[in-house]
């Protein structure tokens, strides 16, 4: 079998069933190990799949924007679990950027207890109760209605004037060779200009269907992330590599469960 005959075959396998282990390719195609990572390698470079632990997945492109009001109704029950943890890693007084997107208001709803600094381009943020000790500053500029956003130079001037101690940032895709990505590029701009104006933690909040996604714009690479607040799901083979890069994993469905177990066995 030629080399061109393999990658066919490697691609039509990921096409089937998302991803597949070098073991299992080995089997299949009757090679070596080192000629099967040789060709996960080559495709990996045309862009063609993402090479993880033990074996290559399927790259999810993101090619067209979902809207603000369809993101709003999915994931639903993971959103509110993310949005009922990530408040207990801020503190008060804690400076914050939060961008736009569906699961940052779910976050922005629990955040009433805190004293906040919050910096957004999401006037979304303008209809919910964030109590009285956090004020509010949203970014002006040009509104995007397909994302309830702010966006454009007005906005990236502002946020050149700010330093955050905290940043909340939703994305459209997450993929350890293709970083942050999102499918509008002046929202991947913004996003991005928060990242590298924050002096503190970035937290990038993504329910697990958003892991291996890739948008055609690029926010950060991954080695941006300091915390990953997911959900159930999760593949488990993006672990070890995002640990090895230093990042914090939180599951945000499964520690809320423990958390509410450990007030019931309290009480």
């Amino acid at each position: 079998m030629t080399p061109s005959e393999r990658h066919e075959q490697i691609l039509k396998v990921l096409d089937e069933q998302d991803k597949v282990k070098i073991s299992s390719l080995q089997k299949m195609l009757d090679v070596t190990d080192m000629t099967i990572r040789r060709d996960l390698t080559y495709l990996e470079e045309k862009g063609l799949l993402e090479k993880i632990r033990g074996g290559a997945a399927k790259i999810k492109l993101i090619n067209t924007e979902n809207l603000f009001a369809n993101k709003s109704s999915q994931m639903k029950n993971e959103k509110l679990a993310i949005g009922k943890i990530v408040p207990q890693l801020l503190v008060n007084n804690d400076t914050i950027f939060i961008n736009s997107g569906s699961t940052v208001v779910q976050v922005a709803m629990e955040l009433n207890h805190l004293a906040l600094k919050i910096i957004t381009n999401n006037p979304m943020l303008t209809l919910i109760d964030l109590g009285e000790r956090t004020s509010l500053v949203l970014l002006g500029g040009e509104f995007r209605k397909e994302s309830h956003s702010i966006v454009g130079d007005a906005a990236m001037n502002m946020l050149n004037q700010i330093y955050a101690s905290k940043c909340i940032i939703g994305v459209d895709g997450l993929s350890m060779k293709y970083g942050l990505t999102n499918s509008s590029f002046v929202e991947s701009s913004v996003n991005r200009k928060m990242i590298e104006q924050t002096r503190g933690k970035v937290i990038v909040v993504a329910d697990h269907t958003k892991i291996g996604k890739v948008g055609p714009f690029l926010t950060s690479p991954i080695e941006a992330i300091d915390i990953l607040v997911t959900t159930k799901g999760f593949p488990e083979e993006y672990f070890e590599q995002l640990i090895n890069k230093g990042i914090k994993i939180i599951l945000a469905d499964e520690l809320l469960l423990k958390q509410q177990k450990e007030i019931r066995n309290e009480e």
